[in-house]
């Protein structure tokens, strides 16, 4: 059983086909407002703090891995995780990298 990580901006096309789709925009703070941080990724170290430092960040990263590895043991089907955000490139990435490291 394998758990995939995907991150994707929902303003270039539809939620990928995926377990367990989150929707970031309203849940997170966006780091795209921040001129310093704008053109960098989730994967910069100053993007992904400000990401994470959001209230109910880590522990929605750490819920979702956890579900994750719930239904692959209960199925022992392969699980996908989608994190989605408006350009795919702060929020998302950010919690694809969260998720990963788990």
């Amino acid at each position: 059983m394998t758990i995939r990580i995907i991150s994707f901006g929902f303003g270039h096309a539809a939620a990928p086909t995926a377990d367990l789709v989150f929707d970031l925009r309203a849940l997170l703070r966006n780091p795209f407002h921040n001129p310093e941080l704008k053109h960098r990724t989730g994967l910069d170290q100053d993007v992904y703090d400000h990401v994470m430092t959001t209230p109910g960040a880590e522990r929605l990263a750490f819920n979702a891995v956890a579900t994750a590895r719930g239904l692959a043991e209960e199925t022992g089907a392969d699980v996908t995780i989608a994190w989605g955000c408006t350009g795919g490139r702060h929020r998302s990435v950010g919690l694809a990298r969260a998720s990963y490291e788990l």
